[in-house]
């Protein structure tokens, strides 16, 4: 490999590598050359990749946080910014990782060294894109060309399909592509995903396989989770992991929803409905963060703010929103802030997830199609408009099933076992004596935070459980660092 090589180092494209700005899929380019390389992100860069500047002065890169401490022979360290972050807003932020030395390639960007320092360039900003002018186009051409970038000539996909809207488009996208999708779905048989996905597959004339998680598992193989999730995937969200280990297919393109929101307003409630909001801009979309980490972080315990090694302040500077990533309209910089910071991260983890078992894609990721969305008037990024506007050109047999309920008019049964979980005692026990979580909090501070009463049971625990196997995969760089070579 020659220094100005460019491959692709992570997620998955279609195109010309050395012609990035053609090509399509989510992906990070470059060369991993430990003076001379490079890399650079596409539109989100959902699928993760991490950089540091080793002791030597070398940029060392790799899609792990673990493997990469260990490669660059950098001690541990605890960056208590990022695990506030994961508290705050359920993911990290920005460029942070947990460790305060490596760092999380941000969206739409190029990392280089230059006399031996880092040099991070912006590379077509959403602040730079037409947002809210458009109509729709309802031959949804950027969407079936991107959809056509996931596939591959041999083999038919596997779709995950649930009872939402992100997973029922991709169904009518396989059915308009000719593809016969193996069709997996997650939960009970009583759960209203198994149910709609039944529903819908039986429409079309395909087979379901229900998947159901087993709560064990969590707590089995939680190192191995955490460690191919860099850390920081919370426990509770856990179940991306789980129901691939039994799809296990990883020669097949495994078609999934991420970035799907995107089309339909993702941060949506009586504030960010008001006019004055919409009138807001930056300012008052950092406000309107910092009043959601606020309320987040009111589920759990006082003592891991107050005597623990967590501090906020960290945490509410990286809400703030820079005037050169994001545009000016409240709204846009919400549709901004989900795509390169929850979907890259939140969503991103969960890819590293599937990347382990399959080939993650999602025709959502692709930058032709975000730009199209972003200069979409916003009421057809509303009521889920736009979703149905395709379905209905696409599959319109399928709009009568019900979507997010229940299709019996039962009560809504959810897919994953976690809740039952973080109340057992073996839960309890296994965090009170973690030693590896000695560097949050101590054991009183834990049992404390236990047994208290107003905190969110499942907040605490799957933070804390997080925190615990992230702290037995440090534990282990630190040792393989720390051994002769």
């Amino acid at each position: 490999m020659t220094p100005l090589e460019s491959t692709l180092l992570a997620g998955y494209l279609s195109g010309d590598p050395a012609r990035p700005e053609e090509a399509r899929g989510d992906f990070v380019l470059g060369d991993r050359h430990p003076t001379q390389g490079w890399a650079m992100s596409s539109v989100i860069g959902a699928f993760p990749w991490y950089y540091t500047l080793s002791p030597r002065g070398e940029l060392i890169q790799g899609s792990n946080v673990f493997e990469l401490c260990a490669a660059a022979k950098l001690d541990w360290q605890w960056n208590m910014a990022a695990v506030g972050q994961i508290a705050a807003v359920g993911h990290t932020l920005g460029s942070h990782t947990l460790h305060p030395k490596i760092f999380r390639l941000p969206a739409h960007t190029r990392v280089r060294l230059v006399d031996g320092a880092i040099k991070l360039e912006s590379v077509d900003p959403p602040s730079s894109w037409e947002w809210d002018e458009t109509e729709l186009d309802d031959s949804f051409k950027s969407l079936t060309d991107a959809f056509s970038a996931c596939l591959e000539a041999s083999g038919e996909p596997i779709l995950s399909l649930s009872a939402g809207f992100d997973s029922r488009l991709l169904l009518a996208l396989t059915l308009r592509a000719g593809c016969s999708p193996s069709i997996v779905s997650m939960g009970t048989s009583d759960a209203a995903d198994v149910k709609v996905a039944r529903l819908l597959a039986g429409r079309v004339g395909l087979p379901v396989e229900r998947i159901e998680l087993c709560a064990a598992d969590y707590l089995k193989h939680g190192e191995q989770i955490s460690r191919t999730t860099s850390g920081v995937k919370t426990a509770g969200d856990w179940h991306t992991w789980l129901y691939n280990r039994h799809v296990g297919a990883p020669e097949r393109i495994h078609l999934v929803g991420s970035n799907g929101e995107f089309a339909r307003t993702f941060y949506s409630d009586f504030l960010t409905r008001s006019r004055l909001f919409r009138l807001s801009g930056r300012s008052g979309v950092t406000a309107w963060l910092a009043i959601k980490a606020l309320n987040r972080l009111r589920k759990f315990p006082r003592g891991f703010w107050f005597g623990g090694q967590v501090g906020l302040g960290p945490v509410f500077d990286s809400l703030r929103l820079s005037r050169g990533e994001y545009p000016n309209s409240a709204l846009s910089c919400l549709d901004t802030f989900y795509a390169i910071e929850r979907v890259r991260h939140f969503i991103g983890s969960g890819l590293a997830c599937y990347a382990q078992f399959s080939k993650p894609r999602s025709p959502f990721l692709d930058k032709n199609w975000m730009q199209e969305i972003a200069a979409l008037r916003r009421p057809w990024k509303e009521g889920n408009r736009y979703h149905l506007a395709a379905l209905n050109k696409f599959a319109p047999h399928l709009l009568d099933i019900p979507f997010n309920r229940d299709p019996d008019g039962g009560a809504l049964v959810g897919y994953s076992p976690f809740a039952k979980l973080c109340r057992t005692r073996e839960v309890e026990e296994l965090l009170v004596e973690s030693n590896p979580l000695d560097f949050l909090l101590d054991r009183n501070a834990r049992i404390a935070a236990m047994r208290d009463a107003r905190a969110d049971r499942f907040s605490t625990a799957s933070l804390l459980l997080t925190m615990h196997f992230a702290s037995i995969n440090a534990r282990r760089v630190s040792a393989k660092v720390a051994s002769p070579a």
